[in-house]
């Protein structure tokens, strides 16, 4: 895995040193691609939710 994150930082910053890309936004790219290889994924566990029965209401006595 780290080995794509070189080969994507060596692709930024070939694109800043032609001028594609400024260099702090090639900096934000690389930064938020190392934050999201960092952060372990969690699993969400899908529920069903349960039927809710509407009972209908009683009317007040006059």
């Amino acid at each position: 895995m780290t080995e794509k994150i070189r080969m994507a930082q060596k692709t930024l910053d070939k694109a800043v040193k032609k001028g594609v890309l400024k260099a702090n936004t090639a900096s934000r790219y690389l930064s938020r691609l190392s934050t999201k290889v960092a952060t372990p994924k969690t699993e969400k566990k899908i529920t069903k939710k349960k039927a809710v029965k509407k009972v209908a209401k009683k009317v007040a006595k006059k």
